[in-house]
């Protein structure tokens, strides 16, 4: 997690103060943040890109509209699809833990107990059985998009 970004308890979301990068890939940004109405912790999902093609901004909005239909146990939800700038998106998330990928770094090469491991790859595997038994294909499966 980048906590040294500049951009902390500041408004670039509309209603929102960003508390940290907690995520950089090649398009997207995720920022935790808090709602200011009523201080909820949050999640942020972002382009990094300034001005939008338009089927990046048809993509985010269809992010937004199958995470709210999907209301399943272990899987986030949706709060908020808000504009902001220059014509961008951001999906608003309820907060959660840290990704899979830096929890697996947390054991800096050292192998996970099998304690810890089984019970985790069992939850993950259950989670994917119910996504797909309601039609839904994650065009993107990978330990950074993963939440525990």
């Amino acid at each position: 997690m980048n906590t040294n970004l500049g951009i902390e308890n500041i408004e670039v979301f509309p209603g929102y103060i960003i508390l940290e990068e907690v995520h950089k890939s090649q398009k997207h940004l995720i920022y935790r943040a808090k709602r200011k109405k009523d201080n909820l912790e949050v999640i942020i999902k972002t382009f990094i890109d300034k001005y939008l093609k338009k089927e990046d901004l048809l993509k985010i909005q269809r992010e937004f509209q199958i995470t709210n239909k999907l209301k399943v146990d272990s899987v986030i939800s949706c709060y908020d699809l808000i504009p902001y700038g220059t014509g961008n998106l951001a999906i608003i998330f309820e907060s959660f833990g840290i990704s899979l990928n830096n929890y697996l770094l947390s054991f800096e090469n050292k192998i996970i107990p099998l304690d810890e491991f089984l019970p985790l790859a069992i939850k993950i595997a259950e989670v994917g059985k119910v996504i797909h038994e309601k039609g839904i294909v994650h065009n993107n499966i990978e330990p950074s998009n993963m939440m525990v």
